[in-house]
């Protein structure tokens, strides 16, 4: 395939695209883009009320397991730098900070890039 392209097939994106639910409830979702040896995380999101009961924690770690059986080398993503708990959420996990992207979120928050080797 051309590296240009997404390396998922339907069944895999399906796969990646993951969400959780509870009572008919969208709890959390998540999405990972996978290209060559390289994935970026496009986001993890928890609903307010399931927040802080380890649901974040298993998605990353459910993208993370596809992005290693897709023989990916290093996870990216961007987190707002107003949003200290996803911050240190991802440095609990490994990542690092590498660069800053000002102004990216509505023209006025900054994002941080931040990379995490496989």
């Amino acid at each position: 395939q051309n590296e240009n392209e997404s390396l998922l097939s339907p069944a895999q994106q399906k796969a990646t695209n993951q969400q959780s639910t509870e009572h008919s409830v969208i709890a959390g979702y998540a999405s990972l883009r996978i290209v060559g040896e390289e994935a970026d995380i496009n986001t993890i999101a928890v609903a307010p009320e399931y927040q802080s009961c380890g649901l974040g924690r298993k998605m990353y770690r459910y993208l993370e397991t596809i992005a290693k059986d897709r023989q990916v080398r290093v996870i990216y993503l961007d987190v707002r730098a107003d949003n200290d708990v996803a911050h240190n959420f991802y440095k609990s996990e490994g990542f690092e900070d590498i660069d800053i992207r000002r102004n990216y979120y509505e023209s006025t928050v900054d994002a941080i890039v931040m990379r995490k080797k496989l």
